[in-house]
């Protein structure tokens, strides 16, 4: 039986004043072969307006407690976002979503050297916590 999943995810900002619009380029494609099941979805390549011209890159140290991600401050709006998990160790997963006092709400699970892309929602906070402490996340957020 081969078991297979694939995903291809390339983002590309062009960010100047030469460019009209369409700065952002998105491309990503899902395919999974699991013995009779095969299937794949590709979204084609896709190009999005930043009206801003910024964006945040850095590598965070996330641990065992929940913890906001901070954008800097010249981010105004979040756009899209990539998320990595930059650890190879196996266990050392991070979690990603919206936090209240109540209860952090994760909605992503990276595993080891697994990522993510999507827009963010224009004025929510970003929060994470892993499932070990000194797990690293590669985050890139852009103006929307």
């Amino acid at each position: 039986m081969r078991k297979s999943i694939q995903l291809c995810a390339v983002a590309v900002l062009l960010a100047g004043l030469a460019y009209a619009g369409d700065e952002i380029k998105v491309k990503t494609q899902l395919k999974v072969v699991n013995g009779e099941f095969n299937l794949t979805r590709d979204s084609g390549s896709k190009a999005f307006d930043q009206t801003g011209n910024s964006a945040d890159y850095r590598v965070l140290t996330v641990g065992t407690s929940v913890a906001l991600v901070s954008v800097a401050t010249d981010v105004s709006t979040n756009g899209w976002a990539w998320f990595k998990n930059s650890t190879t160790t196996a266990g050392h997963y991070i979690d990603i979503g919206p936090s209240n006092s109540a209860a952090f709400s994760p909605f992503v699970r990276l595993q080891p050297t697994e990522f993510a892309m999507f827009r963010l929602h224009p004025t929510n906070n970003i929060h994470t916590q892993a499932a070990s402490n000194a797990t690293l996340l590669e985050v890139w957020i852009n103006e929307d």
